[in-house]
């Protein structure tokens, strides 16, 4: 580490340590973006797997944008696996907005139940376990050293 002596060479430690605070912040948010999918996924029921197979993932795009309204298959009977896109996954930086998605028709049956059909969540494990191992990644984070 070296020692700051004026204005300019702190100014370009920060810089330093903002660059890799960056780096770090990149790191985290794609590690929870693909563990919040495979979760998610691991968690829907499968009775068919039509509904597990349905997970998809966006980066950077609101609601509005046509991804939500096409489903993945033409009918139930048809499957395609759930997997996040690769190149959708290469989108993702420190300040992403991910959205983890599933048109089947009845997920939210799945996760909230019916009066005739008890709740099997997938999203609310999921958010859990994702809160823990955020909780994890902060407290290892707070004791890194970032040397300059």
């Amino acid at each position: 580490m070296l020692r700051v002596t004026n204005s300019s060479e702190f100014q370009q430690a920060m810089d330093l340590i903002g660059k890799k605070l960056k780096e770090d912040a990149e790191i985290i948010v794609k590690k929870l973006a693909m563990d919040a999918f495979v979760s998610v996924v691991n968690y829907t029921a499968r009775d068919t797997g039509y509904a597990a197979n349905n997970w998809d993932i966006a980066v950077n795009q609101l609601a509005s944008d046509q991804v939500w309204a096409k489903p993945k298959g033409a009918s139930k009977n048809e499957f395609q696996d759930a997997k996040i896109d690769q190149t959708e996954f290469e989108k993702i930086d420190y300040k992403s907005y991910i959205r983890i998605f599933n048109n089947t028709e009845y997920i939210k049956y799945l996760e909230y139940g019916t009066p005739k059909m008890a709740a099997q969540p997938m999203v609310k494990p999921t958010e859990l376990k994702l809160y823990r191992q955020a909780e994890g990644i902060a407290r290892a984070l707070s004791i890194k050293n970032y040397d300059y």
